[in-house]
């Protein structure tokens, strides 16, 4: 029971204001708030956020990251080349290789 029925108990006065507006519902997608992913699209936002400003510090140190995805993090490893590395000279075990020797060969179909 809404209060405006202690006075329009049925809600079916035609020039009531209170009792046309009785009947509105808002729906959730009004409400962005109160939709299931809003707490997983905060946390996104807040976690770009701090990537964008790591990337920012990085850059001003003279690094050059290859995103800003992950640079927060990014920003506490210490070897230089973890972070400016091409994706090439890493192995699939997540080992940085030394010299182009060590890459996998790439495979051409002719």
């Amino acid at each position: 029971m809404i209060k405006h029925q202690e006075v329009h108990p049925r809600l079916d006065v035609t020039d009531c204001f209170g009792c046309r507006i009785a009947s509105v519902r808002i729906g959730a997608a009004a409400m962005p708030t109160r939709k299931p992913d809003t707490n997983e699209r905060t946390a996104w936002w807040d976690q770009q956020m701090r990537d964008d400003a790591a990337y920012k510090r990085l850059r001003l140190d003279g690094l050059h990251p290859r995103s800003t995805k992950d640079c927060a993090l990014l920003e506490n490893v210490d070897d230089r080349r973890f972070i400016e590395a091409e994706p090439l000279h890493w192995n699939e075990r997540g080992e940085y290789l030394e010299s182009t020797d060590e890459l996998p060969q790439l495979k051409v179909e002719t």
